[in-house]
């Protein structure tokens, strides 16, 4: 115990010390209570305005972190109902505007990892209405989604709609954009017709005349296996 005392204290022996033992042991329980008190600190609850507020009465920009970490919850659970009623109660409801992750991580949420397309494309309908800022990773979430469903003809209407505001799409745009006609070519319920070839050529066509999307490893996969399909 002296040996203990000595090495966390710095004392190099009891002797040379006032009170010997005793002030060992006084100098432990003054150590003890420095470690409780730390232990035992709680953290600092949230205050607006001199108030202190719960979780619910704070406003939303103290919420959006808390948003976001039940979406990441949500997603690890591959559950989506949550996200729904949080989009209800918070905007619907109180009439408040998350920040633009909190909408980028519902509709990735809802649209890409729970594949409900149909709830995720309301709340992407009433972001793009209300919402001022057009966000290019937002409409890549609902491209990849109608990609992974087949649906090539919504995939080609956002793509269009991006081009009409002037956004410009990038190499995860046309990436997403040709998984669609995978999609469609891979599930053999139908053949490639050649309007669908025709729109195949037109964003090949796009993609050549960009270098950068040109040369990025997923979009060349993606070429390669739309027309390997092609050329059957």
């Amino acid at each position: 115990m002296l040996r203990v005392a000595r090495h966390l204290f710095g004392i190099t022996s009891a002797s040379n010390n006032i009170g010997g033992v005793n002030c060992i042991t006084n100098q432990i329980r003054d150590y003890k209570k420095r470690t409780i008190k730390i232990r035992t600190r709680t953290r600092p609850k949230k205050v607006y305005n001199g108030k202190q507020l719960r979780r619910k009465e704070q406003p939303l920009e103290a919420n959006n972190t808390y948003m976001l970490q039940r979406l990441q919850i949500m997603r690890q659970k591959r559950t989506y109902k949550e996200a729904v009623r949080m989009f209800d109660y918070v905007v619907l409801k109180k009439k408040a505007h998350p920040n633009l992750f909190v909408w980028r991580s519902m509709l990735y949420t809802i649209g890409y990892r729970a594949k409900q397309i149909d709830e995720a494309m309301r709340i992407f309908d009433y972001m793009r209405k209300h919402y001022p800022i057009k966000d290019r990773y937002s409409y890549n979430i609902m491209i990849h989604a109608y990609a992974i469903r087949g649906d090539y003809k919504k995939a080609i209407e956002l793509w269009n709609e991006m081009q009409d505001i002037g956004m410009e799409p990038n190499s995860f745009t046309f990436c997403y954009l040709l998984k669609s006609f995978i999609k469609l070519a891979k599930r053999g319920e139908e053949e490639i017709s050649e309007e669908v070839k025709n729109l195949i050529e037109g964003i090949k066509h796009t993609i050549e005349l960009n270098e950068n999307i040109m040369n990025n490893k997923h979009v060349q996969d993606a070429l390669q296996e739309i027309n390997k399909y092609m050329n059957q």
